[in-house]
């Protein structure tokens, strides 16, 4: 009794989404509820089945009996990525705190767990957590891009899990926009962000790692949600293209009272209709970029759907 009333009464949620992943979820929940049980007298978990075919769900049917917290698993009608994935988790969130995994390699002491925790009490609404380790370049240069042209200048980083506060949570949650990036979403809030570095136990521990693919698709997404980068490339392409301008007419005025014997017009012509083409197929490119997110957000189309929920323990 003693040792239950100096828990922490706060109550939290544990999201994860899965696919795939037979070989460490099984050992990931009962390493994270082991430590959990001796620190917390309540709290849940919200597993997020993101269209696995192997052994996951039935690992996890297994042994969620055997887990302190309860569980619920929300299974997905299809294949989601891992951001819509997630919001799909916590939006069933219901703790004070909630805990983002976007990694089940645990190769960190437990006990940052705790600590990003306690970083929280202090005022910081939003935790992240990261190897103490290089990240990748084009992970590098992409964080860093991004920044540049936002309005708001984020610091970006690979992560491994988070922990956000209530607060912070529902003020993402009242976003109505479906192109989310919840980095940068978190950044942009308003409210303190903090980043905790651990010693991997791992070398090759490099955080959450997200496929090519998915890199591409997610960044030309957050680029146009979270960013003017399109009308600022066309604006340029607009003053590059004024400057040709100028420079075709001055070229054009100059043969003309100077060169009366060369072919009128071929250079000049040439120079700007093969620019002018490219040109304008690009700002084309930017501009149906814009119109597919702007079409994305006026179909009101939900950011995820599920098959089913399943109560696995109370």
């Amino acid at each position: 009794m003693a040792d239950e009333l100096l828990k922490e009464k706060n109550f939290v949620s544990i999201v994860l989404s899965f696919q795939n992943d037979e070989a460490v979820i099984g050992s990931f929940l009962q390493t994270v509820d082991v430590f959990l049980a001796g620190k917390f007298s309540a709290y849940e978990y919200i597993l997020v089945n993101n269209g696995s075919g192997d052994a996951s769900v039935p690992i996890i049917r297994d042994i969620a009996g055997k887990l302190s917290g309860s569980v619920t698993m929300l299974n997905l009608s299809y294949v989601h990525d891992r951001e819509s994935a997630m919001f799909a988790g916590i939006n069933l969130a219901i703790g004070d705190y909630i805990f983002e995994f976007d990694s089940l390699a645990i190769s960190y002491e437990p006990e940052i767990i705790w600590c990003a925790y306690e970083k929280c009490l202090e005022g910081y609404d939003v935790v992240s957590t990261s190897p103490n380790k290089p990240i990748q370049l084009s992970s590098r240069i992409f964080y860093h891009y991004l920044s540049a042209i936002t309005h708001n200048k984020m610091k970006l980083t690979t992560e491994t899990f988070r922990i956000v506060s209530r607060r912070a949570l529902n003020r993402i949650l009242r976003s109505t926009g479906k192109m989310l990036y919840r980095k940068a979403m978190y950044n942009c809030s308003g409210f303190d962000v903090f980043n905790l570095k651990y010693e991997p136990l791992n070398k090759s521990d490099n955080g959450a790692e997200i496929a090519l693919s998915d890199k591409v698709r997610s960044g030309l997404d957050i680029l146009v949600s979270f960013s003017e980068v399109g009308l600022s490339v066309a604006a340029n392409i607009c003053f590059v293209f004024s400057v040709i301008l100028l420079f075709v007419v001055g070229y054009t005025f100059f043969s003309y009272f100077t060169k009366p014997d060369i072919q009128p017009g071929w250079t000049t012509m040439m120079l700007l209709v093969s620019t002018g083409f490219f040109g304008v197929f690009f700002v084309l490119t930017i501009m149906s970029k814009y119109l597919t997110a702007l079409l994305y957000e006026l179909q009101d189309r939900p950011r995820y759907t599920y098959r089913s929920i399943e109560k696995l323990s109370q």
